[in-house]
């Protein structure tokens, strides 16, 4: 599992390609209603840029019963929709500066989308300018291309890379290279979405280290700095690939476990325990019941190691079960 993940939760992205869209249909019909170049099909261009506020507003509408692919299905919509855009508006310097609108989509797709993803969208921008320029018999049309689609996917780009650096160094702790809370907590959202559609079951499990406070008393907080990311590498041996290790903040872990149940669990934590023999903790292990938020999950997983914890040294509890195991 990606420590930060390219990858946002259906609804958010929903909501930003909805604002694009209603954006781009108040540009594109606010160009017309000012002095400008001639322009080969007003009335099309203008129905096209009303289009975008239609979509805009379905799409803010709807946006809680959006799936990832019906958003690279309206990226690519859009992506025509300006193609169609340029068409109507025919040669000259009015479809010209509509090519800007390509620098929009593909910031969003390379802030919003995996790289592959938004490359993807860019090969298509290429393609559909292409055609259009084209058919257009635009004698400026090899530069326009370059210019624009060139412009689009450095622009793309570098937002994309930025926006990655941003969100790895925000959902990162400094100390272990672990996530830490807020990054874990975002994936956690994602992954119970996921489980959801898909009908998998999701387990978490809280982790609080056994004398840990003693260890720094007695050998010093450097020591500590030290035991905490030497464990931390270790741990992260024992996952699953689709695992995630957060730390949580102080000597408390938590674990993701996506597409587990409880004895999938159970069994991750145990091979924790294995590969590193010298550090005793208490773990409290909660398996999602498909309807509950995830601060009632994690509450249930805080009262599992609360258990553990009382029961004595180096134990696991499982939420909902007896006697610390």
């Amino acid at each position: 599992m990606e420590r930060v993940r390219p990858i946002f939760r259906p609804d958010a992205v929903a909501r930003w390609g909805a604002l694009l869209y209603v954006s781009g249909g108040l540009v594109a019909a606010a160009s017309q209603a000012v002095p400008h170049g001639p322009v080969r099909h007003e009335a099309v261009a203008l129905l096209n840029a009303a289009g975008g506020l239609v979509v805009g507003g379905l799409l803010y509408a709807f946006r809680n019963r959006v799936r990832t692919w019906m958003l690279h299905a309206l990226q690519f919509l859009g992506n025509v929709q300006i193609a169609i855009g340029i068409q109507f508006l025919g040669r000259g310097p009015v479809s010209v500066s509509a090519t800007c609108f390509y620098v929009w989509t593909s910031v969003f797709a390379f802030y919003f989308f995996s790289w592959r993803a938004a490359i993807a969208h860019l090969v298509a921008v290429g393609v559909f300018l292409a055609a259009t320029l084209s058919a257009l018999h635009e004698p400026a049309g090899p530069a326009i291309w370059i210019v624009a689609v060139g412009t689009a996917g450095v622009a793309g780009a570098v937002v994309g890379a930025l926006s990655r650096q941003l969100r790895l160094a925000a959902g990162t702790d400094g100390l272990t290279g672990l996530p830490n809370r807020w990054n874990w907590e975002e994936a956690l959202e994602r992954e119970l979405h996921r489980a959801q559609r898909n009908g998998e079951p999701l387990c978490v499990a809280s982790i609080d280290l056994d004398g840990f406070k003693a260890l720094n008393d007695t050998r010093g907080h450097r020591a500590g700095d030290v035991y905490l990311r030497e464990l931390a590498a270790s741990w992260e041996r024992a996952l699953r690939g689709n695992d995630m290790l957060a730390r949580y903040g102080g000597d408390e872990f938590a674990v993701l476990l996506p597409n587990a149940a409880c004895g999938q669990a159970l069994s991750v934590i145990d091979r924790m325990r294995v590969v590193a023999p010298h550090a005793d903790f208490c773990s409290g292990v909660a398996e999602w019941d498909r309807a509950e938020g995830a601060d009632l999950l994690l509450e249930r997983a805080d009262v599992a190691v609360y258990r553990a914890k009382a029961g004595g040294r180096n134990t696991t509890v499982v939420d909902g079960e007896g006697d610390p195991g």
